[in-house]
């Protein structure tokens, strides 16, 4: 199937989206001790907060994550002073009925890229994210090693080609789940 040209097609929408020339890094602080070093940052928003963010992502047609990408560029963009924003998102690569009942790991990587400007209001930012997250969605197929490649993106060491931040939007799962013969309890993993 991708061989048969929808490979080409995809190409083509991240080559318009991304560009073919330079790929610049964000400009963000990193410690002295350890250049290499990668960080998480896990939010949870009190109640109320989150339904406001909600309502807000209502009212733009547009989804949490979508508001939460928009918030992210706007606070990158403040931090490094660059334009151009880049946010990496997995994507579980399911949307073909004969994936949904496969085991194992077909997470894809995809690139929201965003121009940000002092000027813009958060509407037009968000409503930029909305287009970049529905453009990226309905072109999910393109193994991102293979954009990698035929964007012939310069590979630097401790640095992640394309973007250097991610975005995910997680669920709370439930602590216990019951499938017919098995009992199953979710349990945090810690650093060892």
């Amino acid at each position: 199937w991708l061989e048969a040209g929808e490979k080409q097609r995809q190409l083509d929408y991240w080559r318009q989206r991304l560009g073919d020339g330079e790929h610049a890094p964000l400009a963000l602080p990193r410690p002295q001790d350890d250049a290499t070093a990668d960080g998480s940052l896990t939010v949870r928003l009190p109640a109320a907060q989150a339904e406001r963010l909600q309502a807000l992502a209502r009212r733009s047609g547009a989804s949490l994550f979508m508001v939460a990408v928009a918030l992210l560029q706007a606070t990158l963009h403040r931090h490094t002073g660059q334009a151009r924003i880049c946010i990496g998102t997995p994507v579980a690569n399911r949307q073909k009925a004969e994936t949904h009942g496969l085991i194992g790991y077909l997470l894809n990587l995809q690139v929201l890229a965003g121009q940000v400007d002092v000027r813009q209001r958060f509407d037009q930012l968000l409503a930029q994210v909305r287009d970049a997250t529905l453009g990226a969605q309905q072109h999910p197929d393109l193994p991102f090693d293979a954009l990698v490649e035929a964007l012939r993106v310069e590979r630097r060491a401790g640095e992640h080609p394309l973007f250097q931040v991610k975005c995910t939007q997680q669920a709370a799962a439930p602590a216990l789940r019951r499938v017919p013969g098995l009992r199953l309890a979710l349990q945090a993993a810690t650093a060892g």
